[in-house]
C-alpha cells in the first residue's frame, strides 16, 4: 500500500489528561534536553513495540529538532501505514500501543533526573 496517507485520530480524555500531567511538569532547559528527550521516547517506543517482522520496530525515529510559530519541537513516530491500528488496534485487533506509553515514561522519568 505504498504511497497512502494514514491518518489516525482517537478520543481518549483519559490519556490527554495524564499527557497533560505528565508534561505539565516538564522542564527542558535547552534545544539539547529536547533533543535527548527525543531519543528517550524513540529508544523507548522501539523497545515496547510489538514485533512480527521488524519492520515498525526499525522505522520509528525522531525528526530531528523543528520550529515553528510556538517553538523547537522534535516528532517521534513511524511511516508505516499499518502503525496507527497497532498503537490504537481495530475492530478485530486490540490495542498494542508503544508510542504513547513511551512518552509518558520519558517525561515521568525526565521529571524525576
Amino acid at each position: 500500500m505504498a504511497g497512502q496517507a494514514v491518518t489516525v485520530q482517537y478520543d481518549d480524555e483519559a490519556f490527554r489528561k495524564g499527557l497533560a500531567r505528565a508534561l505539565g511538569g516538564l522542564r527542558l532547559r535547552t534545544e539539547r534536553d529536547l533533543t535527548v528527550l527525543g531519543l528517550r521516547v524513540q529508544n523507548r517506543a522501539r523497545e515496547l513495540c510489538p514485533v512480527d517482522t521488524g519492520r515498525l520496530r526499525s522505522s520509528i525515529q525522531t525528526s530531528g529538532l523543528q520550529r515553528d510559530g510556538r517553538g523547537a519541537y522534535i516528532k517521534v513516530g513511524t511511516n508505516v501505514f499499518y502503525a496507527g491500528f497497532v498503537e490504537f488496534g481495530t475492530s478485530r485487533m486490540p490495542a498494542q500501543p508503544y508510542l504513547r506509553p513511551a512518552l509518558l515514561e520519558a517525561a515521568r522519568a525526565w521529571g524525576r533526573s
